[in-house]
């Protein structure tokens, strides 16, 4: 199962991933050019980019955000074995 890199926000996807490295990375470079026009513009609206795994992203999909996709994300994790 892949990886996705989403908005916050909204919960829109922006990229999937076949593995959680490159879309860890997407999420670095997105906040670092964030930062960079928050600083060279000042009142530029940051775009939090965040990434998980496609079945996690299913919580994105249903409309949970914040610490509801959080508690979501826990009550559907898989135990170690």
């Amino acid at each position: 199962m892949g990886w996705v890199v989403y908005e916050v926000d909204s919960g829109r996807m922006i990229k999937y991933y076949k593995t959680p490295g490159p879309a860890k990375s997407e999420v670095t470079r997105q906040r670092k050019f964030n930062q960079e026009l928050q600083a060279s513009y000042g009142n530029h609206r940051m775009r939090e980019y965040a990434a998980c795994s496609y079945r996690d992203y299913e919580g994105q999909l249903m409309g949970l955000r914040g610490a509801n996709f959080k508690l979501w994300q826990f009550c559907n994790a898989q135990p170690n074995t």
